[in-house]
């Protein structure tokens, strides 16, 4: 083939990879947002998750705090009736399971508290990553054109320079 076709075809191969490069730090820059985007709609969907699971455990806890002083209320009465009650010794059993239930509702709530407050450090972590990554695609696609891209189109043009001369 002519030397002129062969340069033309560089030359169009040329552009062909300054096209694709912009596409790239594009999708590039661009895909960063989507994932920030997907990562806080799946962290706020935990957050909520667990504010609402957390509040839900409060109420059980509280229901089960009424259990147990209605127990130990009985009890008492019990205990002043008939010191001798062999039931006495079975309600105590009782409260003894309801304050373990109480004990464990408690430590969930509090460990899903402490869950929310860790998934919004989790968030800011994986923000700063993110930000570090747009930074630093920003910061090549920044040396791409201020210097590559002009070295490319010079050659584009020279190529175009010689194919016509040709």
């Amino acid at each position: 083939r002519p030397p002129s076709r062969a340069f033309s075809d560089v030359r169009a191969s040329l552009s062909e990879l300054t096209a694709i490069v912009r596409e790239a730090f594009d999708r590039s820059i661009a895909g960063y947002d989507e994932v920030s985007a997907g990562i806080d709609r799946a962290l706020d969907d935990l957050s909520a998750g667990a504010s609402g699971a957390v509040g839900g455990l409060d109420e059980a806890s509280a229901e089960i705090q009424g259990l147990i002083d209605g127990s130990e209320r009985a009890r008492d009465a019990l205990a002043q009736a008939d010191p001798g009650n062999p039931a006495i010794a079975g309600i105590d059993r009782a409260i003894e399971a309801q304050r373990s239930l109480k004990t464990r509702v408690d430590e969930m709530a509090r460990t899903l508290s402490g869950a929310s407050s860790d998934v919004e450090s989790q968030r800011a972590a994986v923000r700063d990553l993110i930000d570090r990554a747009k930074q630093s695609m920003a910061g090549v696609q920044w040396s791409y054109e201020t210097q590559l891209e002009s070295q490319i189109e010079e050659l584009e043009s020279e190529l175009g320079e010689i194919a016509s001369s040709s």
